[in-house]
């Protein structure tokens, strides 16, 4: 039989380079509003993603989060304190329609703005 050997078996935390953090959340708050565009506390979160901001040569990442349920859920959750399922959750369900444009329209802000 095969012997495997398991080796570094952690994720590092995501780190955003905050120039490119703030140049894409200026396109992002052009495209969808201030008030959409939300700042969140950073967590100590490990994504894949970070890996591609590691690697020599060094390339600034960041990472940002798409809201995918209605305000009504939002709002009802951020009375009652009550978190929302995580990505990775089996709960996770978000609006699919809406969820969708507003990520297609994020990446195409991004890329204009990166590309200009």
């Amino acid at each position: 039989l095969p012997v495997m050997k398991v080796q570094d078996q952690f994720t590092p935390a995501t780190y955003n380079d905050p120039d490119l953090t703030e140049r894409l959340a200026g396109a992002f708050k052009t495209a969808f509003g201030k008030t959409n565009v939300m700042e969140m506390e950073p967590v100590m979160g490990a994504e894949d993603f970070g890996q591609y901001g590691r690697q020599e040569p060094k390339i600034p990442i960041c990472i940002f989060w798409l809201g995918g349920v209605s305000p009504t859920t939002f709002e009802l959750s951020k009375k009652e304190g009550k978190p929302l399922p995580s990505l990775h959750s089996a709960l996770f369900a978000p609006e699919r329609e809406p969820s969708i444009k507003t990520g297609v329209t994020a990446m195409t802000m991004a890329a204009l703005e990166l590309l200009e």
